[in-house]
């Protein structure tokens, strides 16, 4: 990843699988945040990034519902990989 001049970056999570899509739940290859991460990464002409956590959320739509509920409810925050490759690219352009 190259940081760019401006040092904008579009810094995205997004799930793949079983997902609420257009009133029904679906299984789709490309996360609904993903793509539009990717369509704000077009029009302002920026980095992309995505976070990603260590342990993989499970692919049925009301599976990981109950889950992000527990760590909402129990303020758990899952582990992240991959940050601080975002924060080395960063820190580096400045």
């Amino acid at each position: 990843m190259n940081f760019n001049e401006t040092n904008n970056i579009v810094v995205y999570f997004s799930k793949t699988g079983e997902n609420y899509v257009q009133g029904k739940i679906q299984n789709i290859e490309v996360g609904n945040t993903s793509i539009i991460a990717s369509y704000i990464q077009e029009l302002i002409t920026t980095d992309i990034f995505e976070i990603k956590t260590k342990e993989n959320y499970p692919s049925g739509y009301h599976e990981t519902t109950v889950i992000a509920k527990k760590e909402l409810q129990e303020q758990i925050y899952p582990k992240l990989v991959g940050i601080w490759i975002l924060s080395i690219t960063m820190m580096s352009s400045l």
